[in-house]
């Protein structure tokens, strides 16, 4: 709590000894004043509070941030420009997360009515995390710090923040791991659940490679279980036990279950928010089969989890009731005689497959009507059947 009381000093005396360019000096000269490196986020975070909930005006909001943000972003560019950055990308990397962070708790002090005045401080935030981030994509902390920042700039520019979205995700995604691509996921239904349909156009070149990264990373790990398999049914055998039956690790189930399920909670959020013309632009229309089969997976028989169920059986449904032309939410959504929509291949995946598909999983033995989320899916269909 010392850190916390710390910053509660500091908002404590404010008004009587503007300590803004006091505690700036700490942060910009770390020679004279050594701190810790936790100890800096919080400084900065006092400053970002300072600077935003303490009634001070526009033009001087925008003159501290910017006395504060300059020689910091400067620091991070003289790191970028250093001949030893590819040299030691591990030490450079902390080195840069950490910077990177510090901007992020900086921006706490600012809520989602952030000024435009501060906006446009408050963006070039966005332009030096995407150097970092373009430097050393392949630094797990610099990714995880890049991704905290973003989803706090989310809220301080809203829509400003979507012309960047692009670049980020093409990085994010393509270097994700199975440690961080739960975070991947997490900014995209953000941006799904934040913006809607506006997001798309940040949204289309991500989509399906995300998907295909979560494929890639599931396919990596059931490699893993089959070489664990492997060297189960070789030890068996030299122990004389023979090779059948051998165990799957459980972290492994586990590891490909949580990558699975992003795929489908990321799918029925895009349908959810009303960023549906996603799937019918010219990137990613041709893998619409590919994204109905997999919901209709997840829906039925991929996953026995009933709240996963749940949320694909709804994706369909909510698929039904956008593209029927009926108004929902106030907002005109396109008919299944769109030419956009390609009706007779959806209608028939529905009545073919999703429909016998979810009806023979009501019916499994397995399937507990008494369930509360198990008859919650029961009434998912129902309404799906009624659309």
């Amino acid at each position: 709590h010392i850190p916390s009381n710390r910053c509660s000093c500091v908002c404590y005396f404010h008004r009587s000894y503007q300590p803004h360019e006091h505690v700036s000096g700490l942060i910009s000269n770390p020679t004279a004043f050594p701190i810790q490196p936790d100890d800096t986020l919080y400084l900065f975070e006092t400053i970002g509070l300072l600077l935003g909930k303490t009634g001070l005006s526009v033009p001087d909001q925008r003159r501290y941030l910017t006395a504060v943000m300059t020689p910091h972003v400067q620091s991070i560019n003289n790191v970028l420009q250093s001949p030893n950055l590819r040299r030691d990308p591990d030490e450079y990397g902390t080195i840069l997360s950490s910077s990177v962070a510090a901007l992020a708790y900086l921006s706490k002090g600012f809520t989602r009515q952030t000024p435009p005045e501060i906006q446009e401080v408050l963006f070039e935030t966005v332009k030096i995390c995407l150097a970092v981030l373009q430097s050393l994509p392949e630094h797990e902390a610099v990714r995880n710090k890049c991704m905290v920042l973003l989803q706090r700039m989310i809220q301080c520019l809203k829509e400003g923040v979507l012309p960047s979205m692009p670049s980020f995700l093409a990085l994010l995604i393509e270097h994700c791991n199975a440690e961080d691509v739960l975070d991947v996921s997490q900014l995209l239904n953000q941006l799904c659940a934040k913006f809607g349909p506006i997001a798309v156009p940040a949204l289309d070149a991500a989509a399906l490679p995300f998907l295909r990264k979560c494929h890639s990373l599931v396919t990596t790990i059931s490699s893993s279980r089959n070489h664990h398999n492997d060297e189960s049914s070789c030890n068996d055998s030299n122990n004389g036990n023979g090779g059948d039956g051998a165990a799957v690790p459980p972290h492994l189930l586990i590891e490909q279950l949580v990558i699975k399920k992003l795929t489908f909670l990321f799918l029925q959020n895009v349908v959810s928010h009303g960023a549906t013309s996603l799937l019918l632009s010219s990137s990613n229309i041709q893998s619409l089969e590919d994204v109905l089969n997999t919901m209709n997976d997840g829906a039925t028989s991929e996953i026995h989890d009933a709240v996963v169920k749940k949320s694909c059986v709804v994706f369909f449904r909510d698929l039904i009731d956008q593209w029927s032309g009926e108004e929902v939410g106030g907002s005109e959504r396109e008919s299944l005689s769109s030419p956009n929509i390609p009706r007779a291949g959806f209608l028939r995946f529905i009545y073919d497959v999703f429909l016998p598909s979810a009806m023979q999983c009501i019916l499994q033995k397995t399937f507990n009507e008494k369930d509360a989320m198990h008859y919650r899916v029961i009434c998912e269909v129902g309404k799906t059947l009624a659309a």
